[in-house]
């Protein structure tokens, strides 16, 4: 699993994952002037609603780390969708797909052991997204649930 295009198809065929799982990268269009405005744009081509300054920003462990976090268990009832190896293997497969150089991280939310918290951009009653941009590509993995 090296390319985009093999990520998105395991994660699409991928059989033990719940809720919904939105898994896109893409050329960024036009100029923004910060990288919230950019997330905000790429976001909406989902019907999702942007955050303004509410988005986090991340670094690329963090990022990395809430990517496995979403991919290894539900957000609802934590039920394992994928072994937390495979899960980790992806998120750094994903984040692989942009310039290590000048990527930026930002995530709608945080995850601990204890707890969870966001800002929402989805209509789901549980949910969290990391978004990447290099200054060319934009990608995002969104994790949607319910209880």
């Amino acid at each position: 699993m090296e390319t985009y295009e093999e990520i998105k198809n395991f994660l699409d065929s991928h059989e033990g994952i719940e809720g919904i799982l939105t898994v896109d990268r893409d050329l960024i269009r036009e100029p923004s002037k910060s990288e919230f405005e950019c997330a905000d744009r790429y976001v909406q081509k989902f019907g999702f609603n942007g955050l303004g300054k509410q988005w986090h920003l991340l670094n690329k462990e963090e990022a990395a780390e809430l990517l496995s976090k979403i991919l290894h268990e539900s957000l609802a009832y934590s039920v394992e969708m994928m072994p937390l190896k495979t899960a980790k293997h992806v998120a750094n497969k994903f984040l692989c797909q942009f310039e290590p150089w000048n990527s930026k991280f930002l995530s709608n939310g945080h995850i601990t052991e204890n707890s969870a918290g966001w800002n929402s951009i989805t209509q789901s009653t549980m949910e969290m997204a990391v978004v990447v941009m290099d200054g060319k590509n934009i990608g995002i993995i969104c994790a949607e649930d319910e209880d």
